[in-house]
């Protein structure tokens, strides 16, 4: 009985492989539209945002961030999330605002203070959040992070 699924296992992937990925038959979700939800990642993912900043901004997990990345990086056809926003720029599925785009490279430190300037007024919200939590006399019992 194993012996028989072995088998046809290894024929199923035979066939597939010959009739499929060696034909190179693109996914089946490639080409489809983006959803609003995968535009305004790619979107802000085009601006500099990390999956966990562009979490925090759409209030999502930074896991369904990620899960709307694998869905944008398999309906443009690319290999990863650079060249997703590099794709979504050149076909204008992405605006460009020219005043807030240098056109050169940032410093590694200038990215690095916008980085912790990001940090410090997520931190800054979160602790002004857990005191008026603290102050309205809820929360002292709730899980730290929860949604």
């Amino acid at each position: 009985m194993m012996g028989d699924a072995f088998q046809l296992a290894s024929i199923f992937h035979h066939i597939f492989m010959k009739e499929v990925v060696e034909k190179g038959i693109a996914p089946i979700h490639q080409g489809s539209p983006l959803s609003a939800r995968e535009n305004q990642c790619l979107s802000l993912a085009a601006r500099g945002m990390t999956s966990d900043d562009i979490g925090v901004k759409l209030e999502i997990a930074e896991r369904t961030v990620n899960f709307h990345f694998g869905n944008i990086i398999s309906k443009l056809g690319v290999l990863n999330r650079k060249e997703a926003i590099a794709m979504g720029v050149a076909h204008g599925l992405v605006k460009v605002d020219p005043k807030n785009t240098p056109l050169v490279p940032m410093s590694a430190s200038k990215i690095r203070e916008a980085q912790l300037k990001r940090w410090e007024a997520r931190r800054n919200e979160a602790q002004k959040k857990a005191e008026a939590r603290a102050k309205s006399g809820g929360g002292a019992d709730r899980v730290r992070g929860a949604r």
